[in-house]
């Protein structure tokens, strides 16, 4: 038995722990050995195979490694012990523990296996001692079957470098057979397969144990064999890296591997995934098709990663559009994200044992979805559910035991069940969103106590929310919600507020607890309501109301309300009163138009007594002044602080006695009255000339 040295054409980068996304939190739960070899006093290097929790290392047997030192590398911020400096009798078995930065720890036993196979003194016949000498020297691939029959004859069965299988351009003897590769059991670096390689199945490698990499094709050249092939290796246990890119790769059957390095799987007609010992991926595991639906991978119908406990890095499937069976049932940690896109056909997503995951949760297009589960989750970077098919319809949902959203909460899709209970939830970073919980007549998050934004849109049979445990609601948006008739809310937490009616007819919300809103309170589409009123609100920085029921049909009613920034109120037709019996101030400007159906005593301000800017307008141009009935100020009597004009557009406009009060708060230039039944010049109007003649 011998050990050659093969180098590749080309060279890929070995991965292992580091691959982590830059903007990720350091999570620290890494506690494994990405490498370990001893040098001999000779200067010789014997690299160790890690196959799960084993350190072994081949030795041949006329080595001595008496003097021999050991290096090895660990995870970001992990510590080995003891240390292997302090050892001397490496011919022995030993035990090593690995602590991570989270002190979570993991145990690793080296031993020694000698054999027969080195380097360099190789008996094999002359013909193959020639091929040997000049390959090591040249670094070359096996790019043809010769090679292959060629390399064979020196009785390798380990391999230093990478392992190259066929070329990357045309051959006039493509590799066919691997059969007489059956020695190997291990390839240090990466195995490559080219595109002249032209048998049905990557067979012959039956009794490889391990290898740095497999990688077949790359991104910026896909593997473009002539025919479909299958990869079984049977007796694989760990692998550096997995990279198949291409769409020749029809199954990838490897029982036996346990850890492995970054996985990425892009590969249109790959029909079998089989990795049923798999327990760890120390980078990414992305398994895609594509770039969308239309390239998407249509013959993957199921993916049993059945003992799989970590990903270091991140869990990707995308555009696997006829994947039916996701298993994951032991899966307990994943560094980064977890990224699930138009797995269209997919219907339960449970992990059962997911107790980390670093970064974000997206799910898009889940339409076939009717179960998502992950029981166990406390925090989260980001949390997404989303579908816009109309067939969407998810009916259950777990996250019992989800605390703490960093940014974004979001579902939106549709949901079949009368209730959504988030029982832990906390904290939400960003927004908090739900669309088309169309169904739900029950939100229970009796636990969250902060949240940045919150959008609920078409919750139509919701009918009441209760937010009285969040401390701060900086801004709130209520769409198309029809029954929710109640939110419950700290008296001081409200800085925007966003309620849209939906132009349906609808109950319109009641503020219950909330005494001030900080920021801007918006109305609008509550094109079927009588009534719009905030009782108990006694200040609003900003409100803004455009619609209701046509025809001056509603009544806007403020019967708290004590101090508004600024009141604005756009294109009133709908108005029939507007009653603010407490008002006393409008601080920064009234802007309002078009109360076409508002007359004498409508406007119910009997406490108003400063205006900042006052823009009073009838029509919004010329020709619709004649529409509106007002024909005096009286309703602004009260007022002794202007700080400016500008009515226009009362046709009927005949008296402004009511503003004689606020004069001497005002000057010639601040002054603007024009479009009206009478336009008075601030010579006029202080001279006392307040009615037409």
């Amino acid at each position: 038995m011998r050990k050659i040295l093969i180098l590749a054409a080309a060279v890929f980068a070995f991965c292992g722990c580091n691959d982590k996304e830059e903007n990720q939190p350091f999570a620290g739960i890494d506690n494994h050995i990405t490498s370990f070899a001893l040098t001999a006093k000779d200067g010789t290097v014997y690299r160790a195979a890690l196959v799960g929790d084993e350190i072994v290392v081949s030795i041949p047997r006329n080595v001595s490694l008496e003097g021999a030192t050991a290096d090895y590398e660990l995870c970001e911020q992990a510590i080995l012990y003891p240390d292997p400096a302090r050892i001397t009798d490496w011919d022995n078995e030993h035990r090593f523990r690995v602590m991570a930065y989270n002190q979570t720890l993991r145990d690793y036993a080296y031993s020694v296996k000698r054999n027969d196979v080195t380097a360099g003194s190789v008996a094999m016949p002359t013909q193959a001692e020639s091929w040997a000498r000049t390959k090591r020297a040249a670094g070359a691939p096996l790019p043809t079957q010769a090679d292959v029959e060629a390399f064979a004859a020196t009785g390798a069965t380990v391999i230093e470098g990478n392992l190259t299988i066929g070329d990357f351009s045309a051959c006039d003897d493509p590799v066919t057979d691997l059969a007489p590769l059956a020695g190997l059991t291990d390839v240090r670096y990466n195995i490559v397969v080219g595109n002249s390689f032209a048998g049905e199945k990557l067979s012959g490698l039956e009794n490889l144990r391990s290898a740095g990499g497999l990688v077949l094709g790359t991104a910026t050249t896909p593997l473009t064999t002539a025919q479909d092939f299958d990869v079984v290796l049977p007796a694989l246990e760990s692998l550096g890296q997995l990279s198949v890119n291409g769409n020749t790769v029809a199954k990838l059957d490897l029982p036996k591997l346990v850890s492995t390095g970054t996985v990425y799987i892009n590969a249109a007609k790959l029909s079998v995934f089989n990795v049923p010992a798999l327990k760890e991926c120390t980078g990414d595991l992305t398994i895609l098709s594509g770039t969308n639906a239309s390239t998407g991978n249509k013959a993957l119908a199921a993916l049993g990663l059945s003992s799989l406990e970590k990903v270091t890095g991140s869990l990707s499937l995308q555009y696997l559009s006829e994947l039916q069976l996701l298993e994951l049932p032991k899966i307990a940690s994943i560094g980064g994200n977890c990224t699930l896109t138009y797995l269209t056909q997919l219907k339960v997503l449970n992990m059962p044992e997911l107790v980390h995951l670093g970064g974000a949760f997206t799910w898009n297009y889940l339409t076939a979805a009717t179960t998502f589960a992950m029981p166990k989750v406390p925090s989260l970077a980001s949390f997404s559910l989303s579908d816009s098919s109309s067939a969407a319809m998810l009916s259950s949902i777990d996250l019992s035991s989800l605390e703490k959203v960093r940014a974004d909460f979001k579902i939106d899709t549709k949901f079949s069940s009368d209730r959504l209970e988030l029982p832990a939830l906390e904290t939400i970073g960003g927004q908090f969103c739900l669309r088309y919980l169309s169904l739900i007549e029950t939100l229970s998050i009796p636990r969250l106590t902060a949240c940045e934004n919150i959008y609920f849109y078409q919750l139509n049979l919701l009918p009441s929310l209760d937010l009285s445990g969040v401390e701060s609601l900086p801004k709130v948006e209520l769409i198309a919600c029809y029954k929710l008739a109640k939110v419950r809310v700290r008296k001081n937490a409200l800085g925007d507020l966003s309620l849209n009616g939906g132009s349906r007819a609808c109950d319109f919300t009641a503020l219950e607890g909330a005494e001030t809103i900080s920021g801007k309170l918006s109305v609008s589409n509550y094109t079927q309501n009588d009534l719009i009123t905030f009782p108990g609100i006694k200040s609003i920085g900003t409100y803004s109301q455009s619609g209701g029921k046509a025809n001056g049909q509603t009544t806007v009613s403020f019967p708290d309300l004590e101090q508004v920034g600024t009141f604005q109120m756009s294109s009133c037709s709908y108005l029939k009163k507007l009653s603010a019996p407490k008002l006393t101030e409008v601080t920064d400007k009234w802007d309002t138009s078009y109360m076409q159906y508002v007359d004498e005593g409508d406007l119910e301000l009997p406490l108003l007594r400063k205006i900042g800017v006052f823009k009073f307008w009838g029509g919004t141009y010329s020709g619709a002044a004649s529409q509106m009935k007002l024909t005096g100020m009286a309703d602004f009597a009260g007022v002794t602080e202007i700080g400016s004009v500008d009515i226009k557009y009362w046709g009927k406009m005949t008296d402004f006695s009511g503003l004689k009060n606020a004069l001497p708060s005002l000057s010639a230039d601040k002054w603007n009255v024009s479009g009206n039944g009478y336009n008075p010049t601030w010579e006029q109007i202080t001279a006392g000339e307040y009615v037409k003649p």
